[in-house]
């Protein structure tokens, strides 16, 4: 069984999945059991959990790998 599924199954309100090296975030939000794509978001933009709206990430930061 997959984290996914796992998640799902235990009741995980929200799930991202974090792409760094495509460097996108895909959301999933738990409907009447099943996880549904709350949407996708790219390098550049910002995103809100929806379970903590007024918390605000920026993915240009996220994706950002300083330099040594």
């Amino acid at each position: 069984m997959d984290k996914y599924s796992v998640y799902e199954e235990s009741g995980v309100k929200e799930y991202w999945i974090i792409m760094p090296e495509e460097k996108f975030l895909e959301a999933f939000l738990l409907v009447q059991g099943k996880y549904q794509r709350a949407g996708i978001f790219l390098e550049g933009e910002a995103i809100s959990p929806f379970l903590f709206p007024e918390v605000t990430l920026d993915l240009q930061e996220i994706f950002c790998i300083p330099t040594p």
